[in-house]
């Protein structure tokens, strides 16, 4: 039996962590909110949070906090805030939103996935997940809209000029319809959208539209929007969210409110945000210093394998997976696969080290370029008998990087290319 040594690997990670996740799921039921820290040159520490403000974080030990009721078991502990770099926190139960086919973007970059979002007089509504609470947004945060999210991840040509569409600056509002294999784009002004219509002026013309056969909306720079647009602050923190969104965040908050523990999310754009203690999944703060790209959801993924085999398909995805190199800040990518990262923040430098996966050398090589927008920034053939290459690549003023790894001399044969501790440098 071939078993690859990425499934092996995933294997013994979750052998190794399922006992840690069945006793912090039962440690969440008995005594609160528990979470892993992760601080200072990577220690770990298991914690019941009591509060984060803008100095420090403040927690009681996990096993501390389980222990009998005296003064020295419950003693609060403190960690400044400039020596943080992850919270993981631990669910009892699974708050991933079970249906949350929308997706909205905001001008920093953060992604939300919710169950439903609607709009008018200048502000968004969304809701997270059914049974949840709504959040308010003003529109001037908001950069657009997608409602048929499973076309956009399956489709990439309709994923890619959707992408380029979105990013281009423009007064009016955009209205995108899926025509055949494409899109068709409508420029008007968004007046109103409702978890069933959407009332769209089109040349004069208010017309109202069913919203289930609207492909997406990105809202234009137009100064009858409610105001101007606010300009975006440089994020120091990656807040992860349940079901795949994430906020590019500039401060994060932890105290109680009525009883309960909640979040203040300040993102990047502007919006403050609240959020139930579990309707959190990660902060990350070492975006305010460097932040891997194993820790980023690629924005899109290319693939074009040489043989359109479902068991090939599957072992690509396999290997395409962030963490899939020799370690989990490793990633690796198959030929004909293009992967593309937004840059999150002002980021000066993309470092990497880049060389044939240690398995398949000395045999294998592969053709890997890197763009920074459209433009091409590293090209280079990687071979299996050479020593992986040390690349340091300026990325300043950038929005997007995207990798390119097509075949080398050996055709299909051992090129899988290991980007090692591939970060985003300030």
């Amino acid at each position: 039996m071939n078993i690859s040594t990425h499934f092996i690997k995933t294997l013994l990670r979750t052998m190794i962590c399922l006992p840690v996740a069945i006793c912090a799921s039962s440690l969440a039921q008995a005594a609160g909110e528990k979470a892993l820290i992760e601080y200072g040159e990577k220690e770990t520490q298991r914690a019941e949070l009591i509060a984060l403000d803008d100095v420090s974080l403040r927690f009681i030990d996990a096993a501390s906090a389980d222990a009998p009721e005296t003064p020295a078991a419950k003693a609060a502990q403190t960690l400044p805030l400039n020596t943080l770099r992850l919270i993981h926190v631990l669910r009892a139960e699974s708050s991933t939103p079970t249906d949350a086919p929308i997706r909205l973007s905001l001008s920093d970059g953060s992604v939300f996935n919710v169950a439903n979002v609607e709009y008018s007089a200048g502000k968004i509504t969304l809701l997270q997940k059914e049974g949840g609470e709504t959040k308010t947004l003003p529109i001037q945060s908001v950069k657009n809209i997608v409602f048929q999210t499973k076309t956009l991840d399956k489709e990439d040509e309709i994923g890619n000029t959707w992408r380029s569409a979105v990013e281009k600056k423009r007064d009016a509002d955009l209205l995108a319809v899926v025509r055949g294999d494409a899109l068709a784009y409508y420029d008007g002004t968004i007046l109103e959208v409702t978890n069933e219509t959407i009332r769209f002026d089109l040349d004069g013309d208010a017309v109202v539209l069913k919203r289930d056969r609207i492909f997406g909306l990105a809202f234009g720079e137009r100064q009858f929007h409610a105001g101007a647009t606010p300009a975006t602050t440089d994020p120091t923190c990656l807040v992860s969210l349940p079901g795949g969104g994430e906020i590019h965040a500039t401060r994060v908050l932890l105290g109680e409110r009525s009883g309960t523990k909640r979040w203040t999310i300040h993102a990047a754009s502007g919006p403050e945000l609240a959020f139930d203690y579990f309707d959190v999944e990660k902060i990350d703060f070492r975006i305010g210093r460097y932040v891997f790209l194993s820790s980023l959801k690629p924005e899109s993924v290319e693939q074009k394998p040489f043989f359109n085999m479902p068991n090939l398909s599957k072992a690509r995805e396999d290997f395409l997976a962030p963490g899939s190199g020799e370690n989990e800040n490793d990633f690796q990518i198959s030929p004909k696969t293009k992967i593309v990262f937004r840059i999150p923040g002002k980021f000066q430098t993309f470092s990497s080290s880049v060389g044939i996966a240690e398995n398949f050398r000395p045999r294998g090589s592969a053709l890997v370029k890197i763009f920074l927008d459209d433009a091409l920034l590293w090209e280079q053939t990687i071979s299996g008998k050479d020593e992986p290459v040390e690349i340091k690549l300026d990325v300043v003023d950038g929005k997007r990087l995207s990798i390119l790894v097509d075949y080398g001399e050996n055709a299909d044969w051992g090129d899988r290319v290991v980007f090692q501790n591939a970060r985003f440098l300030k």
